[in-house]
């Protein structure tokens, strides 16, 4: 029972470290001055993605989030696209594969070494989903956003 008991309040647990909005001020030097200057960031909102951080601000009006390790070094951009902007092979998948399903948000994701994917956020009623594709439209994983699936 004890074990069980450990598990859950793990599990319970863990949504609080990914994701867990920060100060600026907390943020360690190294990976403020890794906010690349070229994007002239203003009202960076800071998070924590396990041992990395994320700044979240908006440029040219589109969302864009950095993913920046302890170090500086940028891991991963994603930016805020329209849905018609996603490639035809993404749409065509979410179209097939969640026909009932609207496209709410979509982005662009470029990892450091240059690797892309894009995610769409579809829904349904009361059900919302994160999906992961890559540039053919191959769904590379799944978020479940409020439990469903």
């Amino acid at each position: 029972m004890k074990s069980w008991l450990i598990v859950l309040l793990g599990l319970c647990a863990a949504p609080s470290v990914n994701g867990q909005k920060v100060s600026e001020e907390s943020v360690p030097q190294p990976v403020r001055a890794g906010l690349p200057k070229s994007y002239q960031a203003k009202g960076v909102e800071w998070s924590r993605e396990d041992a990395n951080y994320e700044a979240t601000f908006r440029k040219d009006g589109k969302e864009v989030s950095l993913v920046i390790d302890a170090t500086g070094n940028t891991i991963e951009t994603e930016t805020e696209i329209k849905s018609a902007d996603l490639p035809a092979a993404v749409i065509n998948s979410v179209k097939n594969d969640y026909p009932s399903y609207t496209i709410a948000e979509a982005a662009k994701i470029v990892t450091a070494d240059g690797h892309v994917t894009y995610e769409a956020e579809v829904g349904k009623g009361k059900e919302t989903f994160d999906l992961i594709f890559d540039t053919a439209g191959k769904l590379v994983s799944k978020e479940v956003k409020n439990g469903h699936d």
